[in-house]
């Protein structure tokens, strides 16, 4: 039996309506993905401003760097165990 693994990249406009996806290999790391599909995207639709919404999987030190490089904005999850500078941020907020 052989089985297909597959990567989904969906962006969506602000209303929520798909625009575009792209489909990769299953064993295309996300890390490496995120920076070349944002690309991609600014040149297709001539964008100028962009935030970047992305899981924990997508973070390096090396991917976060390029993305400042690049002045984009973005919101990214972050692993709060091993991030003590937003841990303490998030649970100083007294939402928890």
């Amino acid at each position: 039996m052989i089985t297909y693994k597959l990567k989904f990249f969906l962006t969506r406009q602000a209303a929520g309506r798909p625009v575009c996806s792209e489909l990769w290999p299953g064993n295309t790391v996300d890390v490496k993905a995120l920076v070349p599909v944002v690309k991609r995207l600014k040149k297709k639709f001539a964008i100028h401003n962009i935030c970047i919404v992305a899981h924990r999987g997508m973070i390096s030190k090396d991917t976060m760097k390029k993305i400042e490089a690049l002045e984009w904005n973005y919101i990214l999850g972050v692993r709060m165990r091993r991030c003590n500078e937003v841990k303490k941020d998030v649970l100083s907020r007294g939402l928890w």
